[in-house]
């Protein structure tokens, strides 16, 4: 299930389309380059390129569970090339998110109810809820991002 899909329309060819993508894709970073004074990366996402499709993620030096995952494919169109990306939170998340919800919703229901009545199960709905946009915020922002670097690498003249 993928959260957030969308094309790019290039005027690129898809050779040349790949070769941009690919520039913006780099390695993970080891643990004596995170911990070292070495300048920061230059690319903006961390990925592979394989054949026409790539999957990556965006370089961040921050933590965010919610980081989406990229998967694209480059495709010919007359007058250059469409790239289709679907951006998609990490399987983890996917299973955490019903479980972090479903039992510690249930322990902070019932002990509000328990506690505070109705009164306390409403705010308990209330926080399950927040997390929830603050999750979605979370993903959209970082995968409009990842639009923005996209969009600039393939609008530019080849």
């Amino acid at each position: 299930m993928s959260l957030y899909r969308f094309n790019i329309e290039s005027h690129l060819p898809v050779g040349k389309a790949a070769q941009q993508i690919e520039a913006m894709l780099g390695s993970k970073t080891s643990l004596t380059t995170f911990f070292s004074r070495a300048p920061e990366h230059t690319t903006p996402f961390v990925g592979k390129l394989e054949g026409q499709g790539f999957s990556c993620t965006r370089r961040i030096r921050y933590q965010n569970s919610f980081l989406p995952h990229i998967k694209g494919w480059i495709e010919s169109v007359p007058g250059g090339s469409r790239v289709s990306v679907r951006m998609n939170l990490h399987l983890f998340v996917w299973l955490f998110l019903p479980v972090f919800l479903g039992v510690g919703g249930y322990a902070l229901i019932t002990t509000a109810a328990a506690v505070q009545g109705t009164s306390g199960v409403i705010t308990a709905i209330g926080a399950m809820a927040a997390f929830l946009v603050v999750a979605g915020l979370s993903f959209y922002l970082e995968a409009f991002k990842a639009r923005k670097l996209l969009e600039k690498a393939l609008q530019q003249s080849g």
